[in-house]
């Protein structure tokens, strides 16, 4: 907490580790989270197939959507004619990134291997087709873009991330005044100048910024110094 007082008017803000807030898969997107696993449920969608792998399980939900093969030969695998079709299309049309979790005393989940191969490992894919961004971002030279959509596909990972492990934090801005009257002085009740939560960055700064956005009341440096309270 952060006390100052510009004038006549004593602001105050707080800093909170906030224990709830909404899933920002619950937000709009333009990116599918399709995974399985039998203990968690953070994703979009799930596998609606279970054949010998998250490749196949993954074409099989990317053609369930766009149709690229009509009947599938097997009900129980596909063929690597099938499979190279399906994948060829998911090359040249859609931009994904698997996904990856490690239950290891804590639960993280990241686009990249964990280092413990033994309680961590794949659970599925984040993906969208090319066609769906171009239309959402109003993007006209897809290849100018690829590299930056990447990044936006790594970062809806991490906000998710975010809220997985509880790395939340929520701030609130408070006002009041110094009232002087009967030669006697006094203050009013506090009052609620700004507030909002968000996903914890890996800088401070960045969430010093953030709050500076809000409400110029505070410095970068003031923030980055004041004490954050654990719900």
């Amino acid at each position: 907490m952060i006390n100052k007082t510009i004038w006549n008017i004593e602001y105050r803000l707080n800093i909170y580790q906030y224990d709830w807030c909404e899933s920002p898969r619950a937000w709009g997107n333009i990116w599918t989270f399709i995974m399985q696993h039998k203990s968690y449920s953070f994703w979009d969608e799930e596998f609606t197939n279970h054949w010998n792998s998250f490749e196949e399980d993954f074409a099989y939900d990317v053609n369930s959507k766009y149709k690229i093969i009509d009947e599938f030969e097997s009900d129980y695998s596909m063929s690597e004619e099938e499979s190279n079709k399906i994948w060829n299309f998911i090359n040249d049309n859609i931009i994904y990134e698997e996904v990856y979790m490690i239950d290891h005393s804590w639960v993280s989940i990241n686009t990249k291997w964990f280092w413990c191969s033994w309680d961590s490992g794949q659970i599925g894919y984040i993906y969208s087709h090319k066609d769906n961004i171009t239309k959402e971002l109003i993007l006209k030279e897809w290849e100018d873009w690829e590299k930056k959509l990447r990044d936006i596909l790594v970062n809806e990972i991490k906000t998710l991330n975010y809220y997985i492990e509880w790395n939340i934090y929520w701030f609130n801005i408070e006002s009041r005044e110094l009232i002087e009257k009967d030669w006697k002085t006094f203050y009013s009740e506090w009052e609620y100048e700004d507030w909002c939560w968000w996903f914890y960055w890996d800088d401070i700064k960045e969430l010093a910024k953030e709050i500076v956005w809000y409400n110029d009341i505070f410095t970068i440096e003031e923030i980055e110094n004041c004490e954050i309270s654990y719900n």
